[in-house]
C-alpha cells in the first residue's frame, strides 16, 4: 500500500475516533447531569423525611411512640400527596397531607 493510501486510511480512522470521542463526551455529560439531579433529589428527599420524622416524633412525644392507622383507610387513599411549605416569618414548616 502506498503512503498516500495509508494516510487516507489513517485520516478516516482518525475522523471515526474523533466522532466516537465526541459521542462518549456527550454520554458522560448526560450521565453526570442525571447523577447530579438524583443527588439533589436524594438530598431533598432526605430533608423531607427528616421533617416528617421530626413532626411525628414531636406529635407523639418520643421516638418509641407509634401511630396506628387502619389499613382500609390507607387503601382508600389512592392519590396521597404530601406538601411541606416553609414559612420564613415563623421559621417553621407546615405539613399537609391531601387525598
Amino acid at each position: 500500500m502506498s503512503v498516500k493510501g495509508k494516510v487516507k486510511k489513517l485520516n478516516k480512522e482518525l475522523i471515526k475516533l474523533r466522532d466516537d470521542l465526541e459521542t462518549e463526551r456527550l454520554s458522560n455529560r448526560r450521565l453526570r447531569q442525571k447523577l447530579d439531579k438524583q443527588t439533589e433529589s436524594s438530598v431533598y428527599t432526605r430533608q423531607l423525611e427528616n421533617i416528617v420524622k421530626f413532626a411525628i416524633t414531636n406529635h407523639i412525644g418520643n421516638l418509641r411512640g407509634g401511630m396506628q392507622i387502619e389499613r382500609y383507610g390507607i387503601d382508600k387513599m389512592q392519590d396521597l400527596r404530601l406538601s411541606i411549605d416553609y414559612m420564613p416569618e415563623n421559621n417553621s414548616y407546615i405539613i399537609r397531607v391531601n387525598y
